[in-house]
């Protein structure tokens, strides 16, 4: 057995039988409840002043003492004096107990078959049912209902008074309209039994004031349950509002009163804070409960997404994880998986790290079996060969050149929402349903799949070579910083001449037919010629003033992310997205990079081309 077994009977009452391990010596008597049962009964009634009747009922529960002291007609005592500490609340009616009618109000389960967590009450019959044993129980009108009602105005002596007296509103129960069929069957029974007129005179009018009993019980503990649910769904919130304020105060001691202070995006903070299991309870706050966990938790649930984080795994990408996969899978309960996923959640660093180590080696692959023999020497440093120049890759998808890593990872093409081939278990398919429906960050990343190496690599191989650097180890940053620029020998006219950098020159020469085929010699200086150190800096400045004056929001081809979640798209669409689904409402200067930033397939790859005269 482990530390802590629980049980259930039939009469749904639960015992947990718990096994002793080591523990810490303490002196004297240890306490115990064993003892409580033979105290003098003017202690008892003193202490049961200070239950709740649910209370009561679990300690009734708890022993067969407990139970023969509790259960027996000489406690009532005890049950009102607990009772009192709901002055409002009624006392039963006669035909409930006070255990039964303890377990009615503060015990959600079914009556039938003790499903737990049923909040409505049907008062008439002072039960609680489920859906399920709701529908199999009740009915509109039965045949044994029929019959006992033709039994009932049909009998000797005087059966008109008979008829009067017996009126179905007046001697059985509904709720809605509906009967409880097993009572018509108990009815059926007790009338059967019945030998005289005088009897089943007596057992109808019985009857009449049972029911009768039964409405104005119904009547009055609906209002009075009305009226608790209200004031104990008020103190609760107090409970709530307090802990929020004590968390707070909390975090301003640890230092982030700056959040606390200056939330200017999204929901507001007790918002944010409140949606936290750790926060969003109704008891006081101590030392004790004082978690790490609601502040970490609070920290990654604030922290604005980048571009950066478009490189990162998505949901589908960390459920298929071995770890991850391998303990949701396992046989244990909802509530031990889940504490185990937050403990998890402490190492999702490290598994991003994993994920990204991952594609690495694989599209350092793809660039070693093209790139062939001579850069062999690369195979143990992914990371250095993925940053030569001469390294890109092709969506096969939307045929789109010069993806580079680490920006891959954030192309949308490659974030496939179509149904994967490994859709072969329950646990595929529950993540599979997950993504057609959340952002495309989610869905599975298929870079394998749909990249190719880009074969162009031949011509920036020479453009590269026309820079004055080694193409075979230069870095892409390298050749960004060299600062050379080109002048077209076929575009200039009247003193004005078209300058451009190495990008521009590397697509000049990708979009020319002449050019299209691999086995043709790339003869960059009988088209370009490197520009002088004078036309450079017209040119640059050039390049900044049309950089400055080119407003982001205005291109019909940029794409943009929002930082509070992982949506993206055009300009317009991401504004209204703002909007809709944040609330967000501030002037469009506002927006960027609080609110929107520049998605990685939207950053631009060099400098715009220009024309300049001296």
């Amino acid at each position: 057995m482990n530390a802590a077994q629980t049980t259930q009977n039939a009469a749904g009452v639960v015992a947990v039988a718990t096994q002793s391990g080591s523990r810490r010596h303490l002196r004297g008597r240890r306490g115990g409840l064993e003892g409580m049962p033979h105290m003098p009964l003017d202690i008892l009634f003193e202490i049961f002043g200070f239950l709740h009747p649910r209370d009561v009922l679990n300690l009734a529960r708890t022993s067969k003492a407990f139970r023969a002291l509790l259960m027996s007609r000489d406690s009532t005592p005890f049950w009102k004096q607990a009772r009192r500490k709901l002055k409002t609340l009624p006392d039963p009616p006669y035909y409930l107990s006070e255990p039964a009618y303890a377990n009615l109000l503060f015990f959600p389960h079914c009556h039938i078959c003790l499903k737990p967590n049923i909040q409505s009450i049907i008062w008439i019959f002072a039960a609680r049912f489920c859906s399920a044993c709701f529908r199999s129980s009740f009915t509109l009108r039965t045949t044994g209902q029929e019959k006992l009602m033709w039994q009932m105005t049909n009998v000797d002596g005087n059966p008109f008074q008979m008829a009067n007296l017996v009126y179905s509103e007046k001697i059985i129960r509904k709720h809605k309209g509906k009967v409880y069929k097993s009572e018509i069957e108990t009815m059926g029974m007790e009338w059967a039994a019945l030998k005289n007129y005088e009897e089943r005179e007596k057992y109808i009018l019985d009857r009449r004031v049972f029911v009768a009993e039964c409405k104005a019980f119904t009547e009055r503990l609906s209002e009075w349950k009305e009226t608790y649910d209200a004031t104990k769904s008020s103190e609760l919130n107090d409970l709530k509002q307090e802990r929020l304020r004590a968390v707070k105060e909390r975090l301003y001691e640890e230092g982030w009163g700056y959040i606390l202070d200056n939330a200017e995006w999204g929901p507001t903070v007790n918002e944010h804070l409140i949606d936290l299991k750790a926060v969003n309870k109704p008891s006081r706050l101590t030392d004790k409960t004082y978690l790490k966990t609601a502040l970490e938790t609070y920290r990654l649930q604030n922290i604005p997404r980048t571009a950066k984080t478009d490189r990162e795994p998505g949901f589908a990408e960390l459920a298929h994880m071995p770890s991850i996969r391998t303990l949701i899978m396992q046989d244990e309960s909802n509530d031990v998986v889940k504490e185990a996923l937050r403990v998890l959640l402490y190492s999702i660093p490290n598994l991003i790290a994993q994920w990204t180590d991952a594609n690495e080696q694989m599209f350092a692959r793809k660039a070693l079996d093209a790139l062939g023999d001579n850069f062999q020497g690369f195979t143990e440093d992914p990371a250095a060969l993925l940053d030569l120049a001469i390294v890109s890759f092709v969506c096969t998808r939307c045929d789109r050149t010069g993806l580079r890593w680490p920006g891959i990872l954030a192309h949308p093409c490659l974030r496939a929402r179509r149904a994967p081939y490994f859709l072969t278990t329950t646990y595929d398919c529950a993540v599979f349903h997950h993504t057609i429906t959340a952002p495309y960050h989610d869905a599975p990343f298929l870079g394998r799949e749909f990249t190719v190496f880009d074969q162009h690599a031949r011509i920036t191989r020479a453009v590269v070579s026309a820079c004055g650097l080694d193409p075979n180890m230069a870095t892409y940053d390298e050749v960004e910083g060299c600062g050379v620029r080109f002048v077209s020998s076929v575009l200039g006219c009247n003193n004005w001449e078209q300058v451009e950098d190495w990008h521009g020159v590397c697509q000049s020469f990708m979009s020319s037919p002449e050019y299209a085929h691999a086995g043709t010699v790339i003869d960059v200086a009988s088209h370009f010629a490197l520009a002088s150190e004078q036309l450079k800096a017209v040119a640059r400045k050039r390049e900044l003033w049309i950089l400055s004056n080119t407003a982001l929001v205005t291109s019909p081809d940029k794409v943009f992310g929002c930082c509070m979640c992982p949506a993206f798209g055009e300009y317009s669409d991401i504004l209204s997205h703002l909007r809709i689904a944040h609330g967000v409402w501030e002037s469009e200067s506002k927006l960027m990079d609080r609110y929107l930033y520049l998605h990685e397939d939207s950053k631009r790859q060099g400098a715009p081309r220009v024309w300049v005269t001296l």
